[in-house]
């Protein structure tokens, strides 16, 4: 009898033993993915501030103000002023862009500050901003290393096209940026596993249009690139097998 119990005792107290192990290596690894979350942070806002510090160098030296209009932005500027103080959207140019969504966006800007190029201006900066973070977030999930992500938006952020568009209210900073947004949402729900994401992607992508309507191709784009990695995928695994 006392030697069944004692055999209990030592089960029980064995078992104790591997959930105090299990509970210290779960422990273990939580704080190892907590680790490299935050070295990963880290290193991604060492990488997006030294590419706004550029960036602000670029503005210093340019120096975008003036209320006068550049290029032929002057006309999407008419469109949203005309948002902005009559509450309807109407493009009256003999051609232009979708004009939308960029609008749309201007017009409480335009409300709260009055009418201004250069406040439109400070606007397209801050848009452009936001595509570089969307197009870090495209090189991180491509596999590109810290430095070539920081190289890669660096050529384009001192790329004169882009200099030059950054600094107007023209329509290509607001387009790309949207459609760029909405492939990093997609590529980062089909990592995770995240429907939702990849379905805000899509809408981003569409959304795109109504800025600019060439800026949707990014979609058909996606999905083409997709179909061909899964081919090569299929590829690879019937060689292997």
């Amino acid at each position: 009898m006392e030697a069944s119990v004692r055999a209990v005792e030592i089960r029980s107290r064995a078992g104790r033993s591997r959930a105090m192990e299990l509970d210290y290596y779960r422990q273990g690894s939580s704080a190892v993915a907590i680790a490299k979350n935050k070295a990963v942070v880290g290193v991604a806002l060492k990488t997006l501030g030294g590419l706004l510090l550029a960036m602000f160098v670029i503005v210093v030296i340019v120096q975008p103000t003036g209320d006068f209009p550049l290029n032929d932005d002057f006309q999407y500027a008419h469109v949203a002023k005309t948002l902005a103080e009559t509450g309807r959207f109407r493009v009256d140019t003999p051609v232009a862009p979708s004009l939308a969504g960029q609008s749309f966006l201007a017009a409480p800007l335009i409300r709260a500050l009055g009418f201004s190029h250069t406040s439109l201006r400070v606007l397209t900066i801050v848009m452009s901003i936001v595509l570089m973070v969307c197009l870090h977030g495209l090189l991180r999930l491509s596999g590109a290393g810290t430095i070539s992500s920081f190289l890669a938006m660096l050529l384009v952020a001192v790329n004169p096209l882009f200099v030059n568009l950054e600094m107007s209210f023209m329509t290509e900073i607001y387009g790309f940026t949207v459609a760029l947004a909405g492939v990093w949402l997609w590529m980062k729900g089909g990592r995770s596993g995240s429907l939702a994401l990849q379905i805000c992607g899509a809408v981003l992508m569409g959304s795109a249009f109504w800025i600019r309507q060439l800026c949707v191709l990014a979609f058909p784009a996606l999905v083409l690139s997709e179909w061909i990695v899964l081919r090569q995928r299929r590829e690879a695994a019937g060689r292997a097998g």
